[in-house]
């Protein structure tokens, strides 16, 4: 029973993968899209271990360059995250909403 459930939802999922979407949407269920949201998680988990260092340490990042470096790519990288999800797609059972 648990294997048919699967495959009904995997079938759905391929289905809504293959259907055609407007230019601009991005359907989140793109391998490039997967493989970004794995990268935020890494890019979030950097910012977990660098922002209490700096904290705790007292640091100024324009006094150590790495750290002025780490900061200032995390949030390009982060904004870029931002404005990425907006154009994604939501999945909602057996409607793919591609519009938010």
């Amino acid at each position: 029973m648990m294997s048919q459930m699967y495959e009904s939802t995997h079938k759905t999922r391929k289905r809504r993968c293959n259907e055609k979407l407007a230019p601009y949407i991005i359907s989140p269920f793109n391998s490039y899209k997967i493989a970004w949201d794995n990268f935020i998680s890494l890019a979030t988990m950097v910012a977990f271990i660098v922002d209490p260092y700096i904290f705790a340490f007292n640091f100024e990042p324009l006094e150590n360059e790495a750290l002025f470096y780490a900061q200032s790519n995390l949030t390009w990288i982060f904004t870029a995250d931002l404005v990425l999800n907006f154009f994604t797609g939501i999945p909602k059972e057996d409607v793919f909403v591609d519009t938010k």
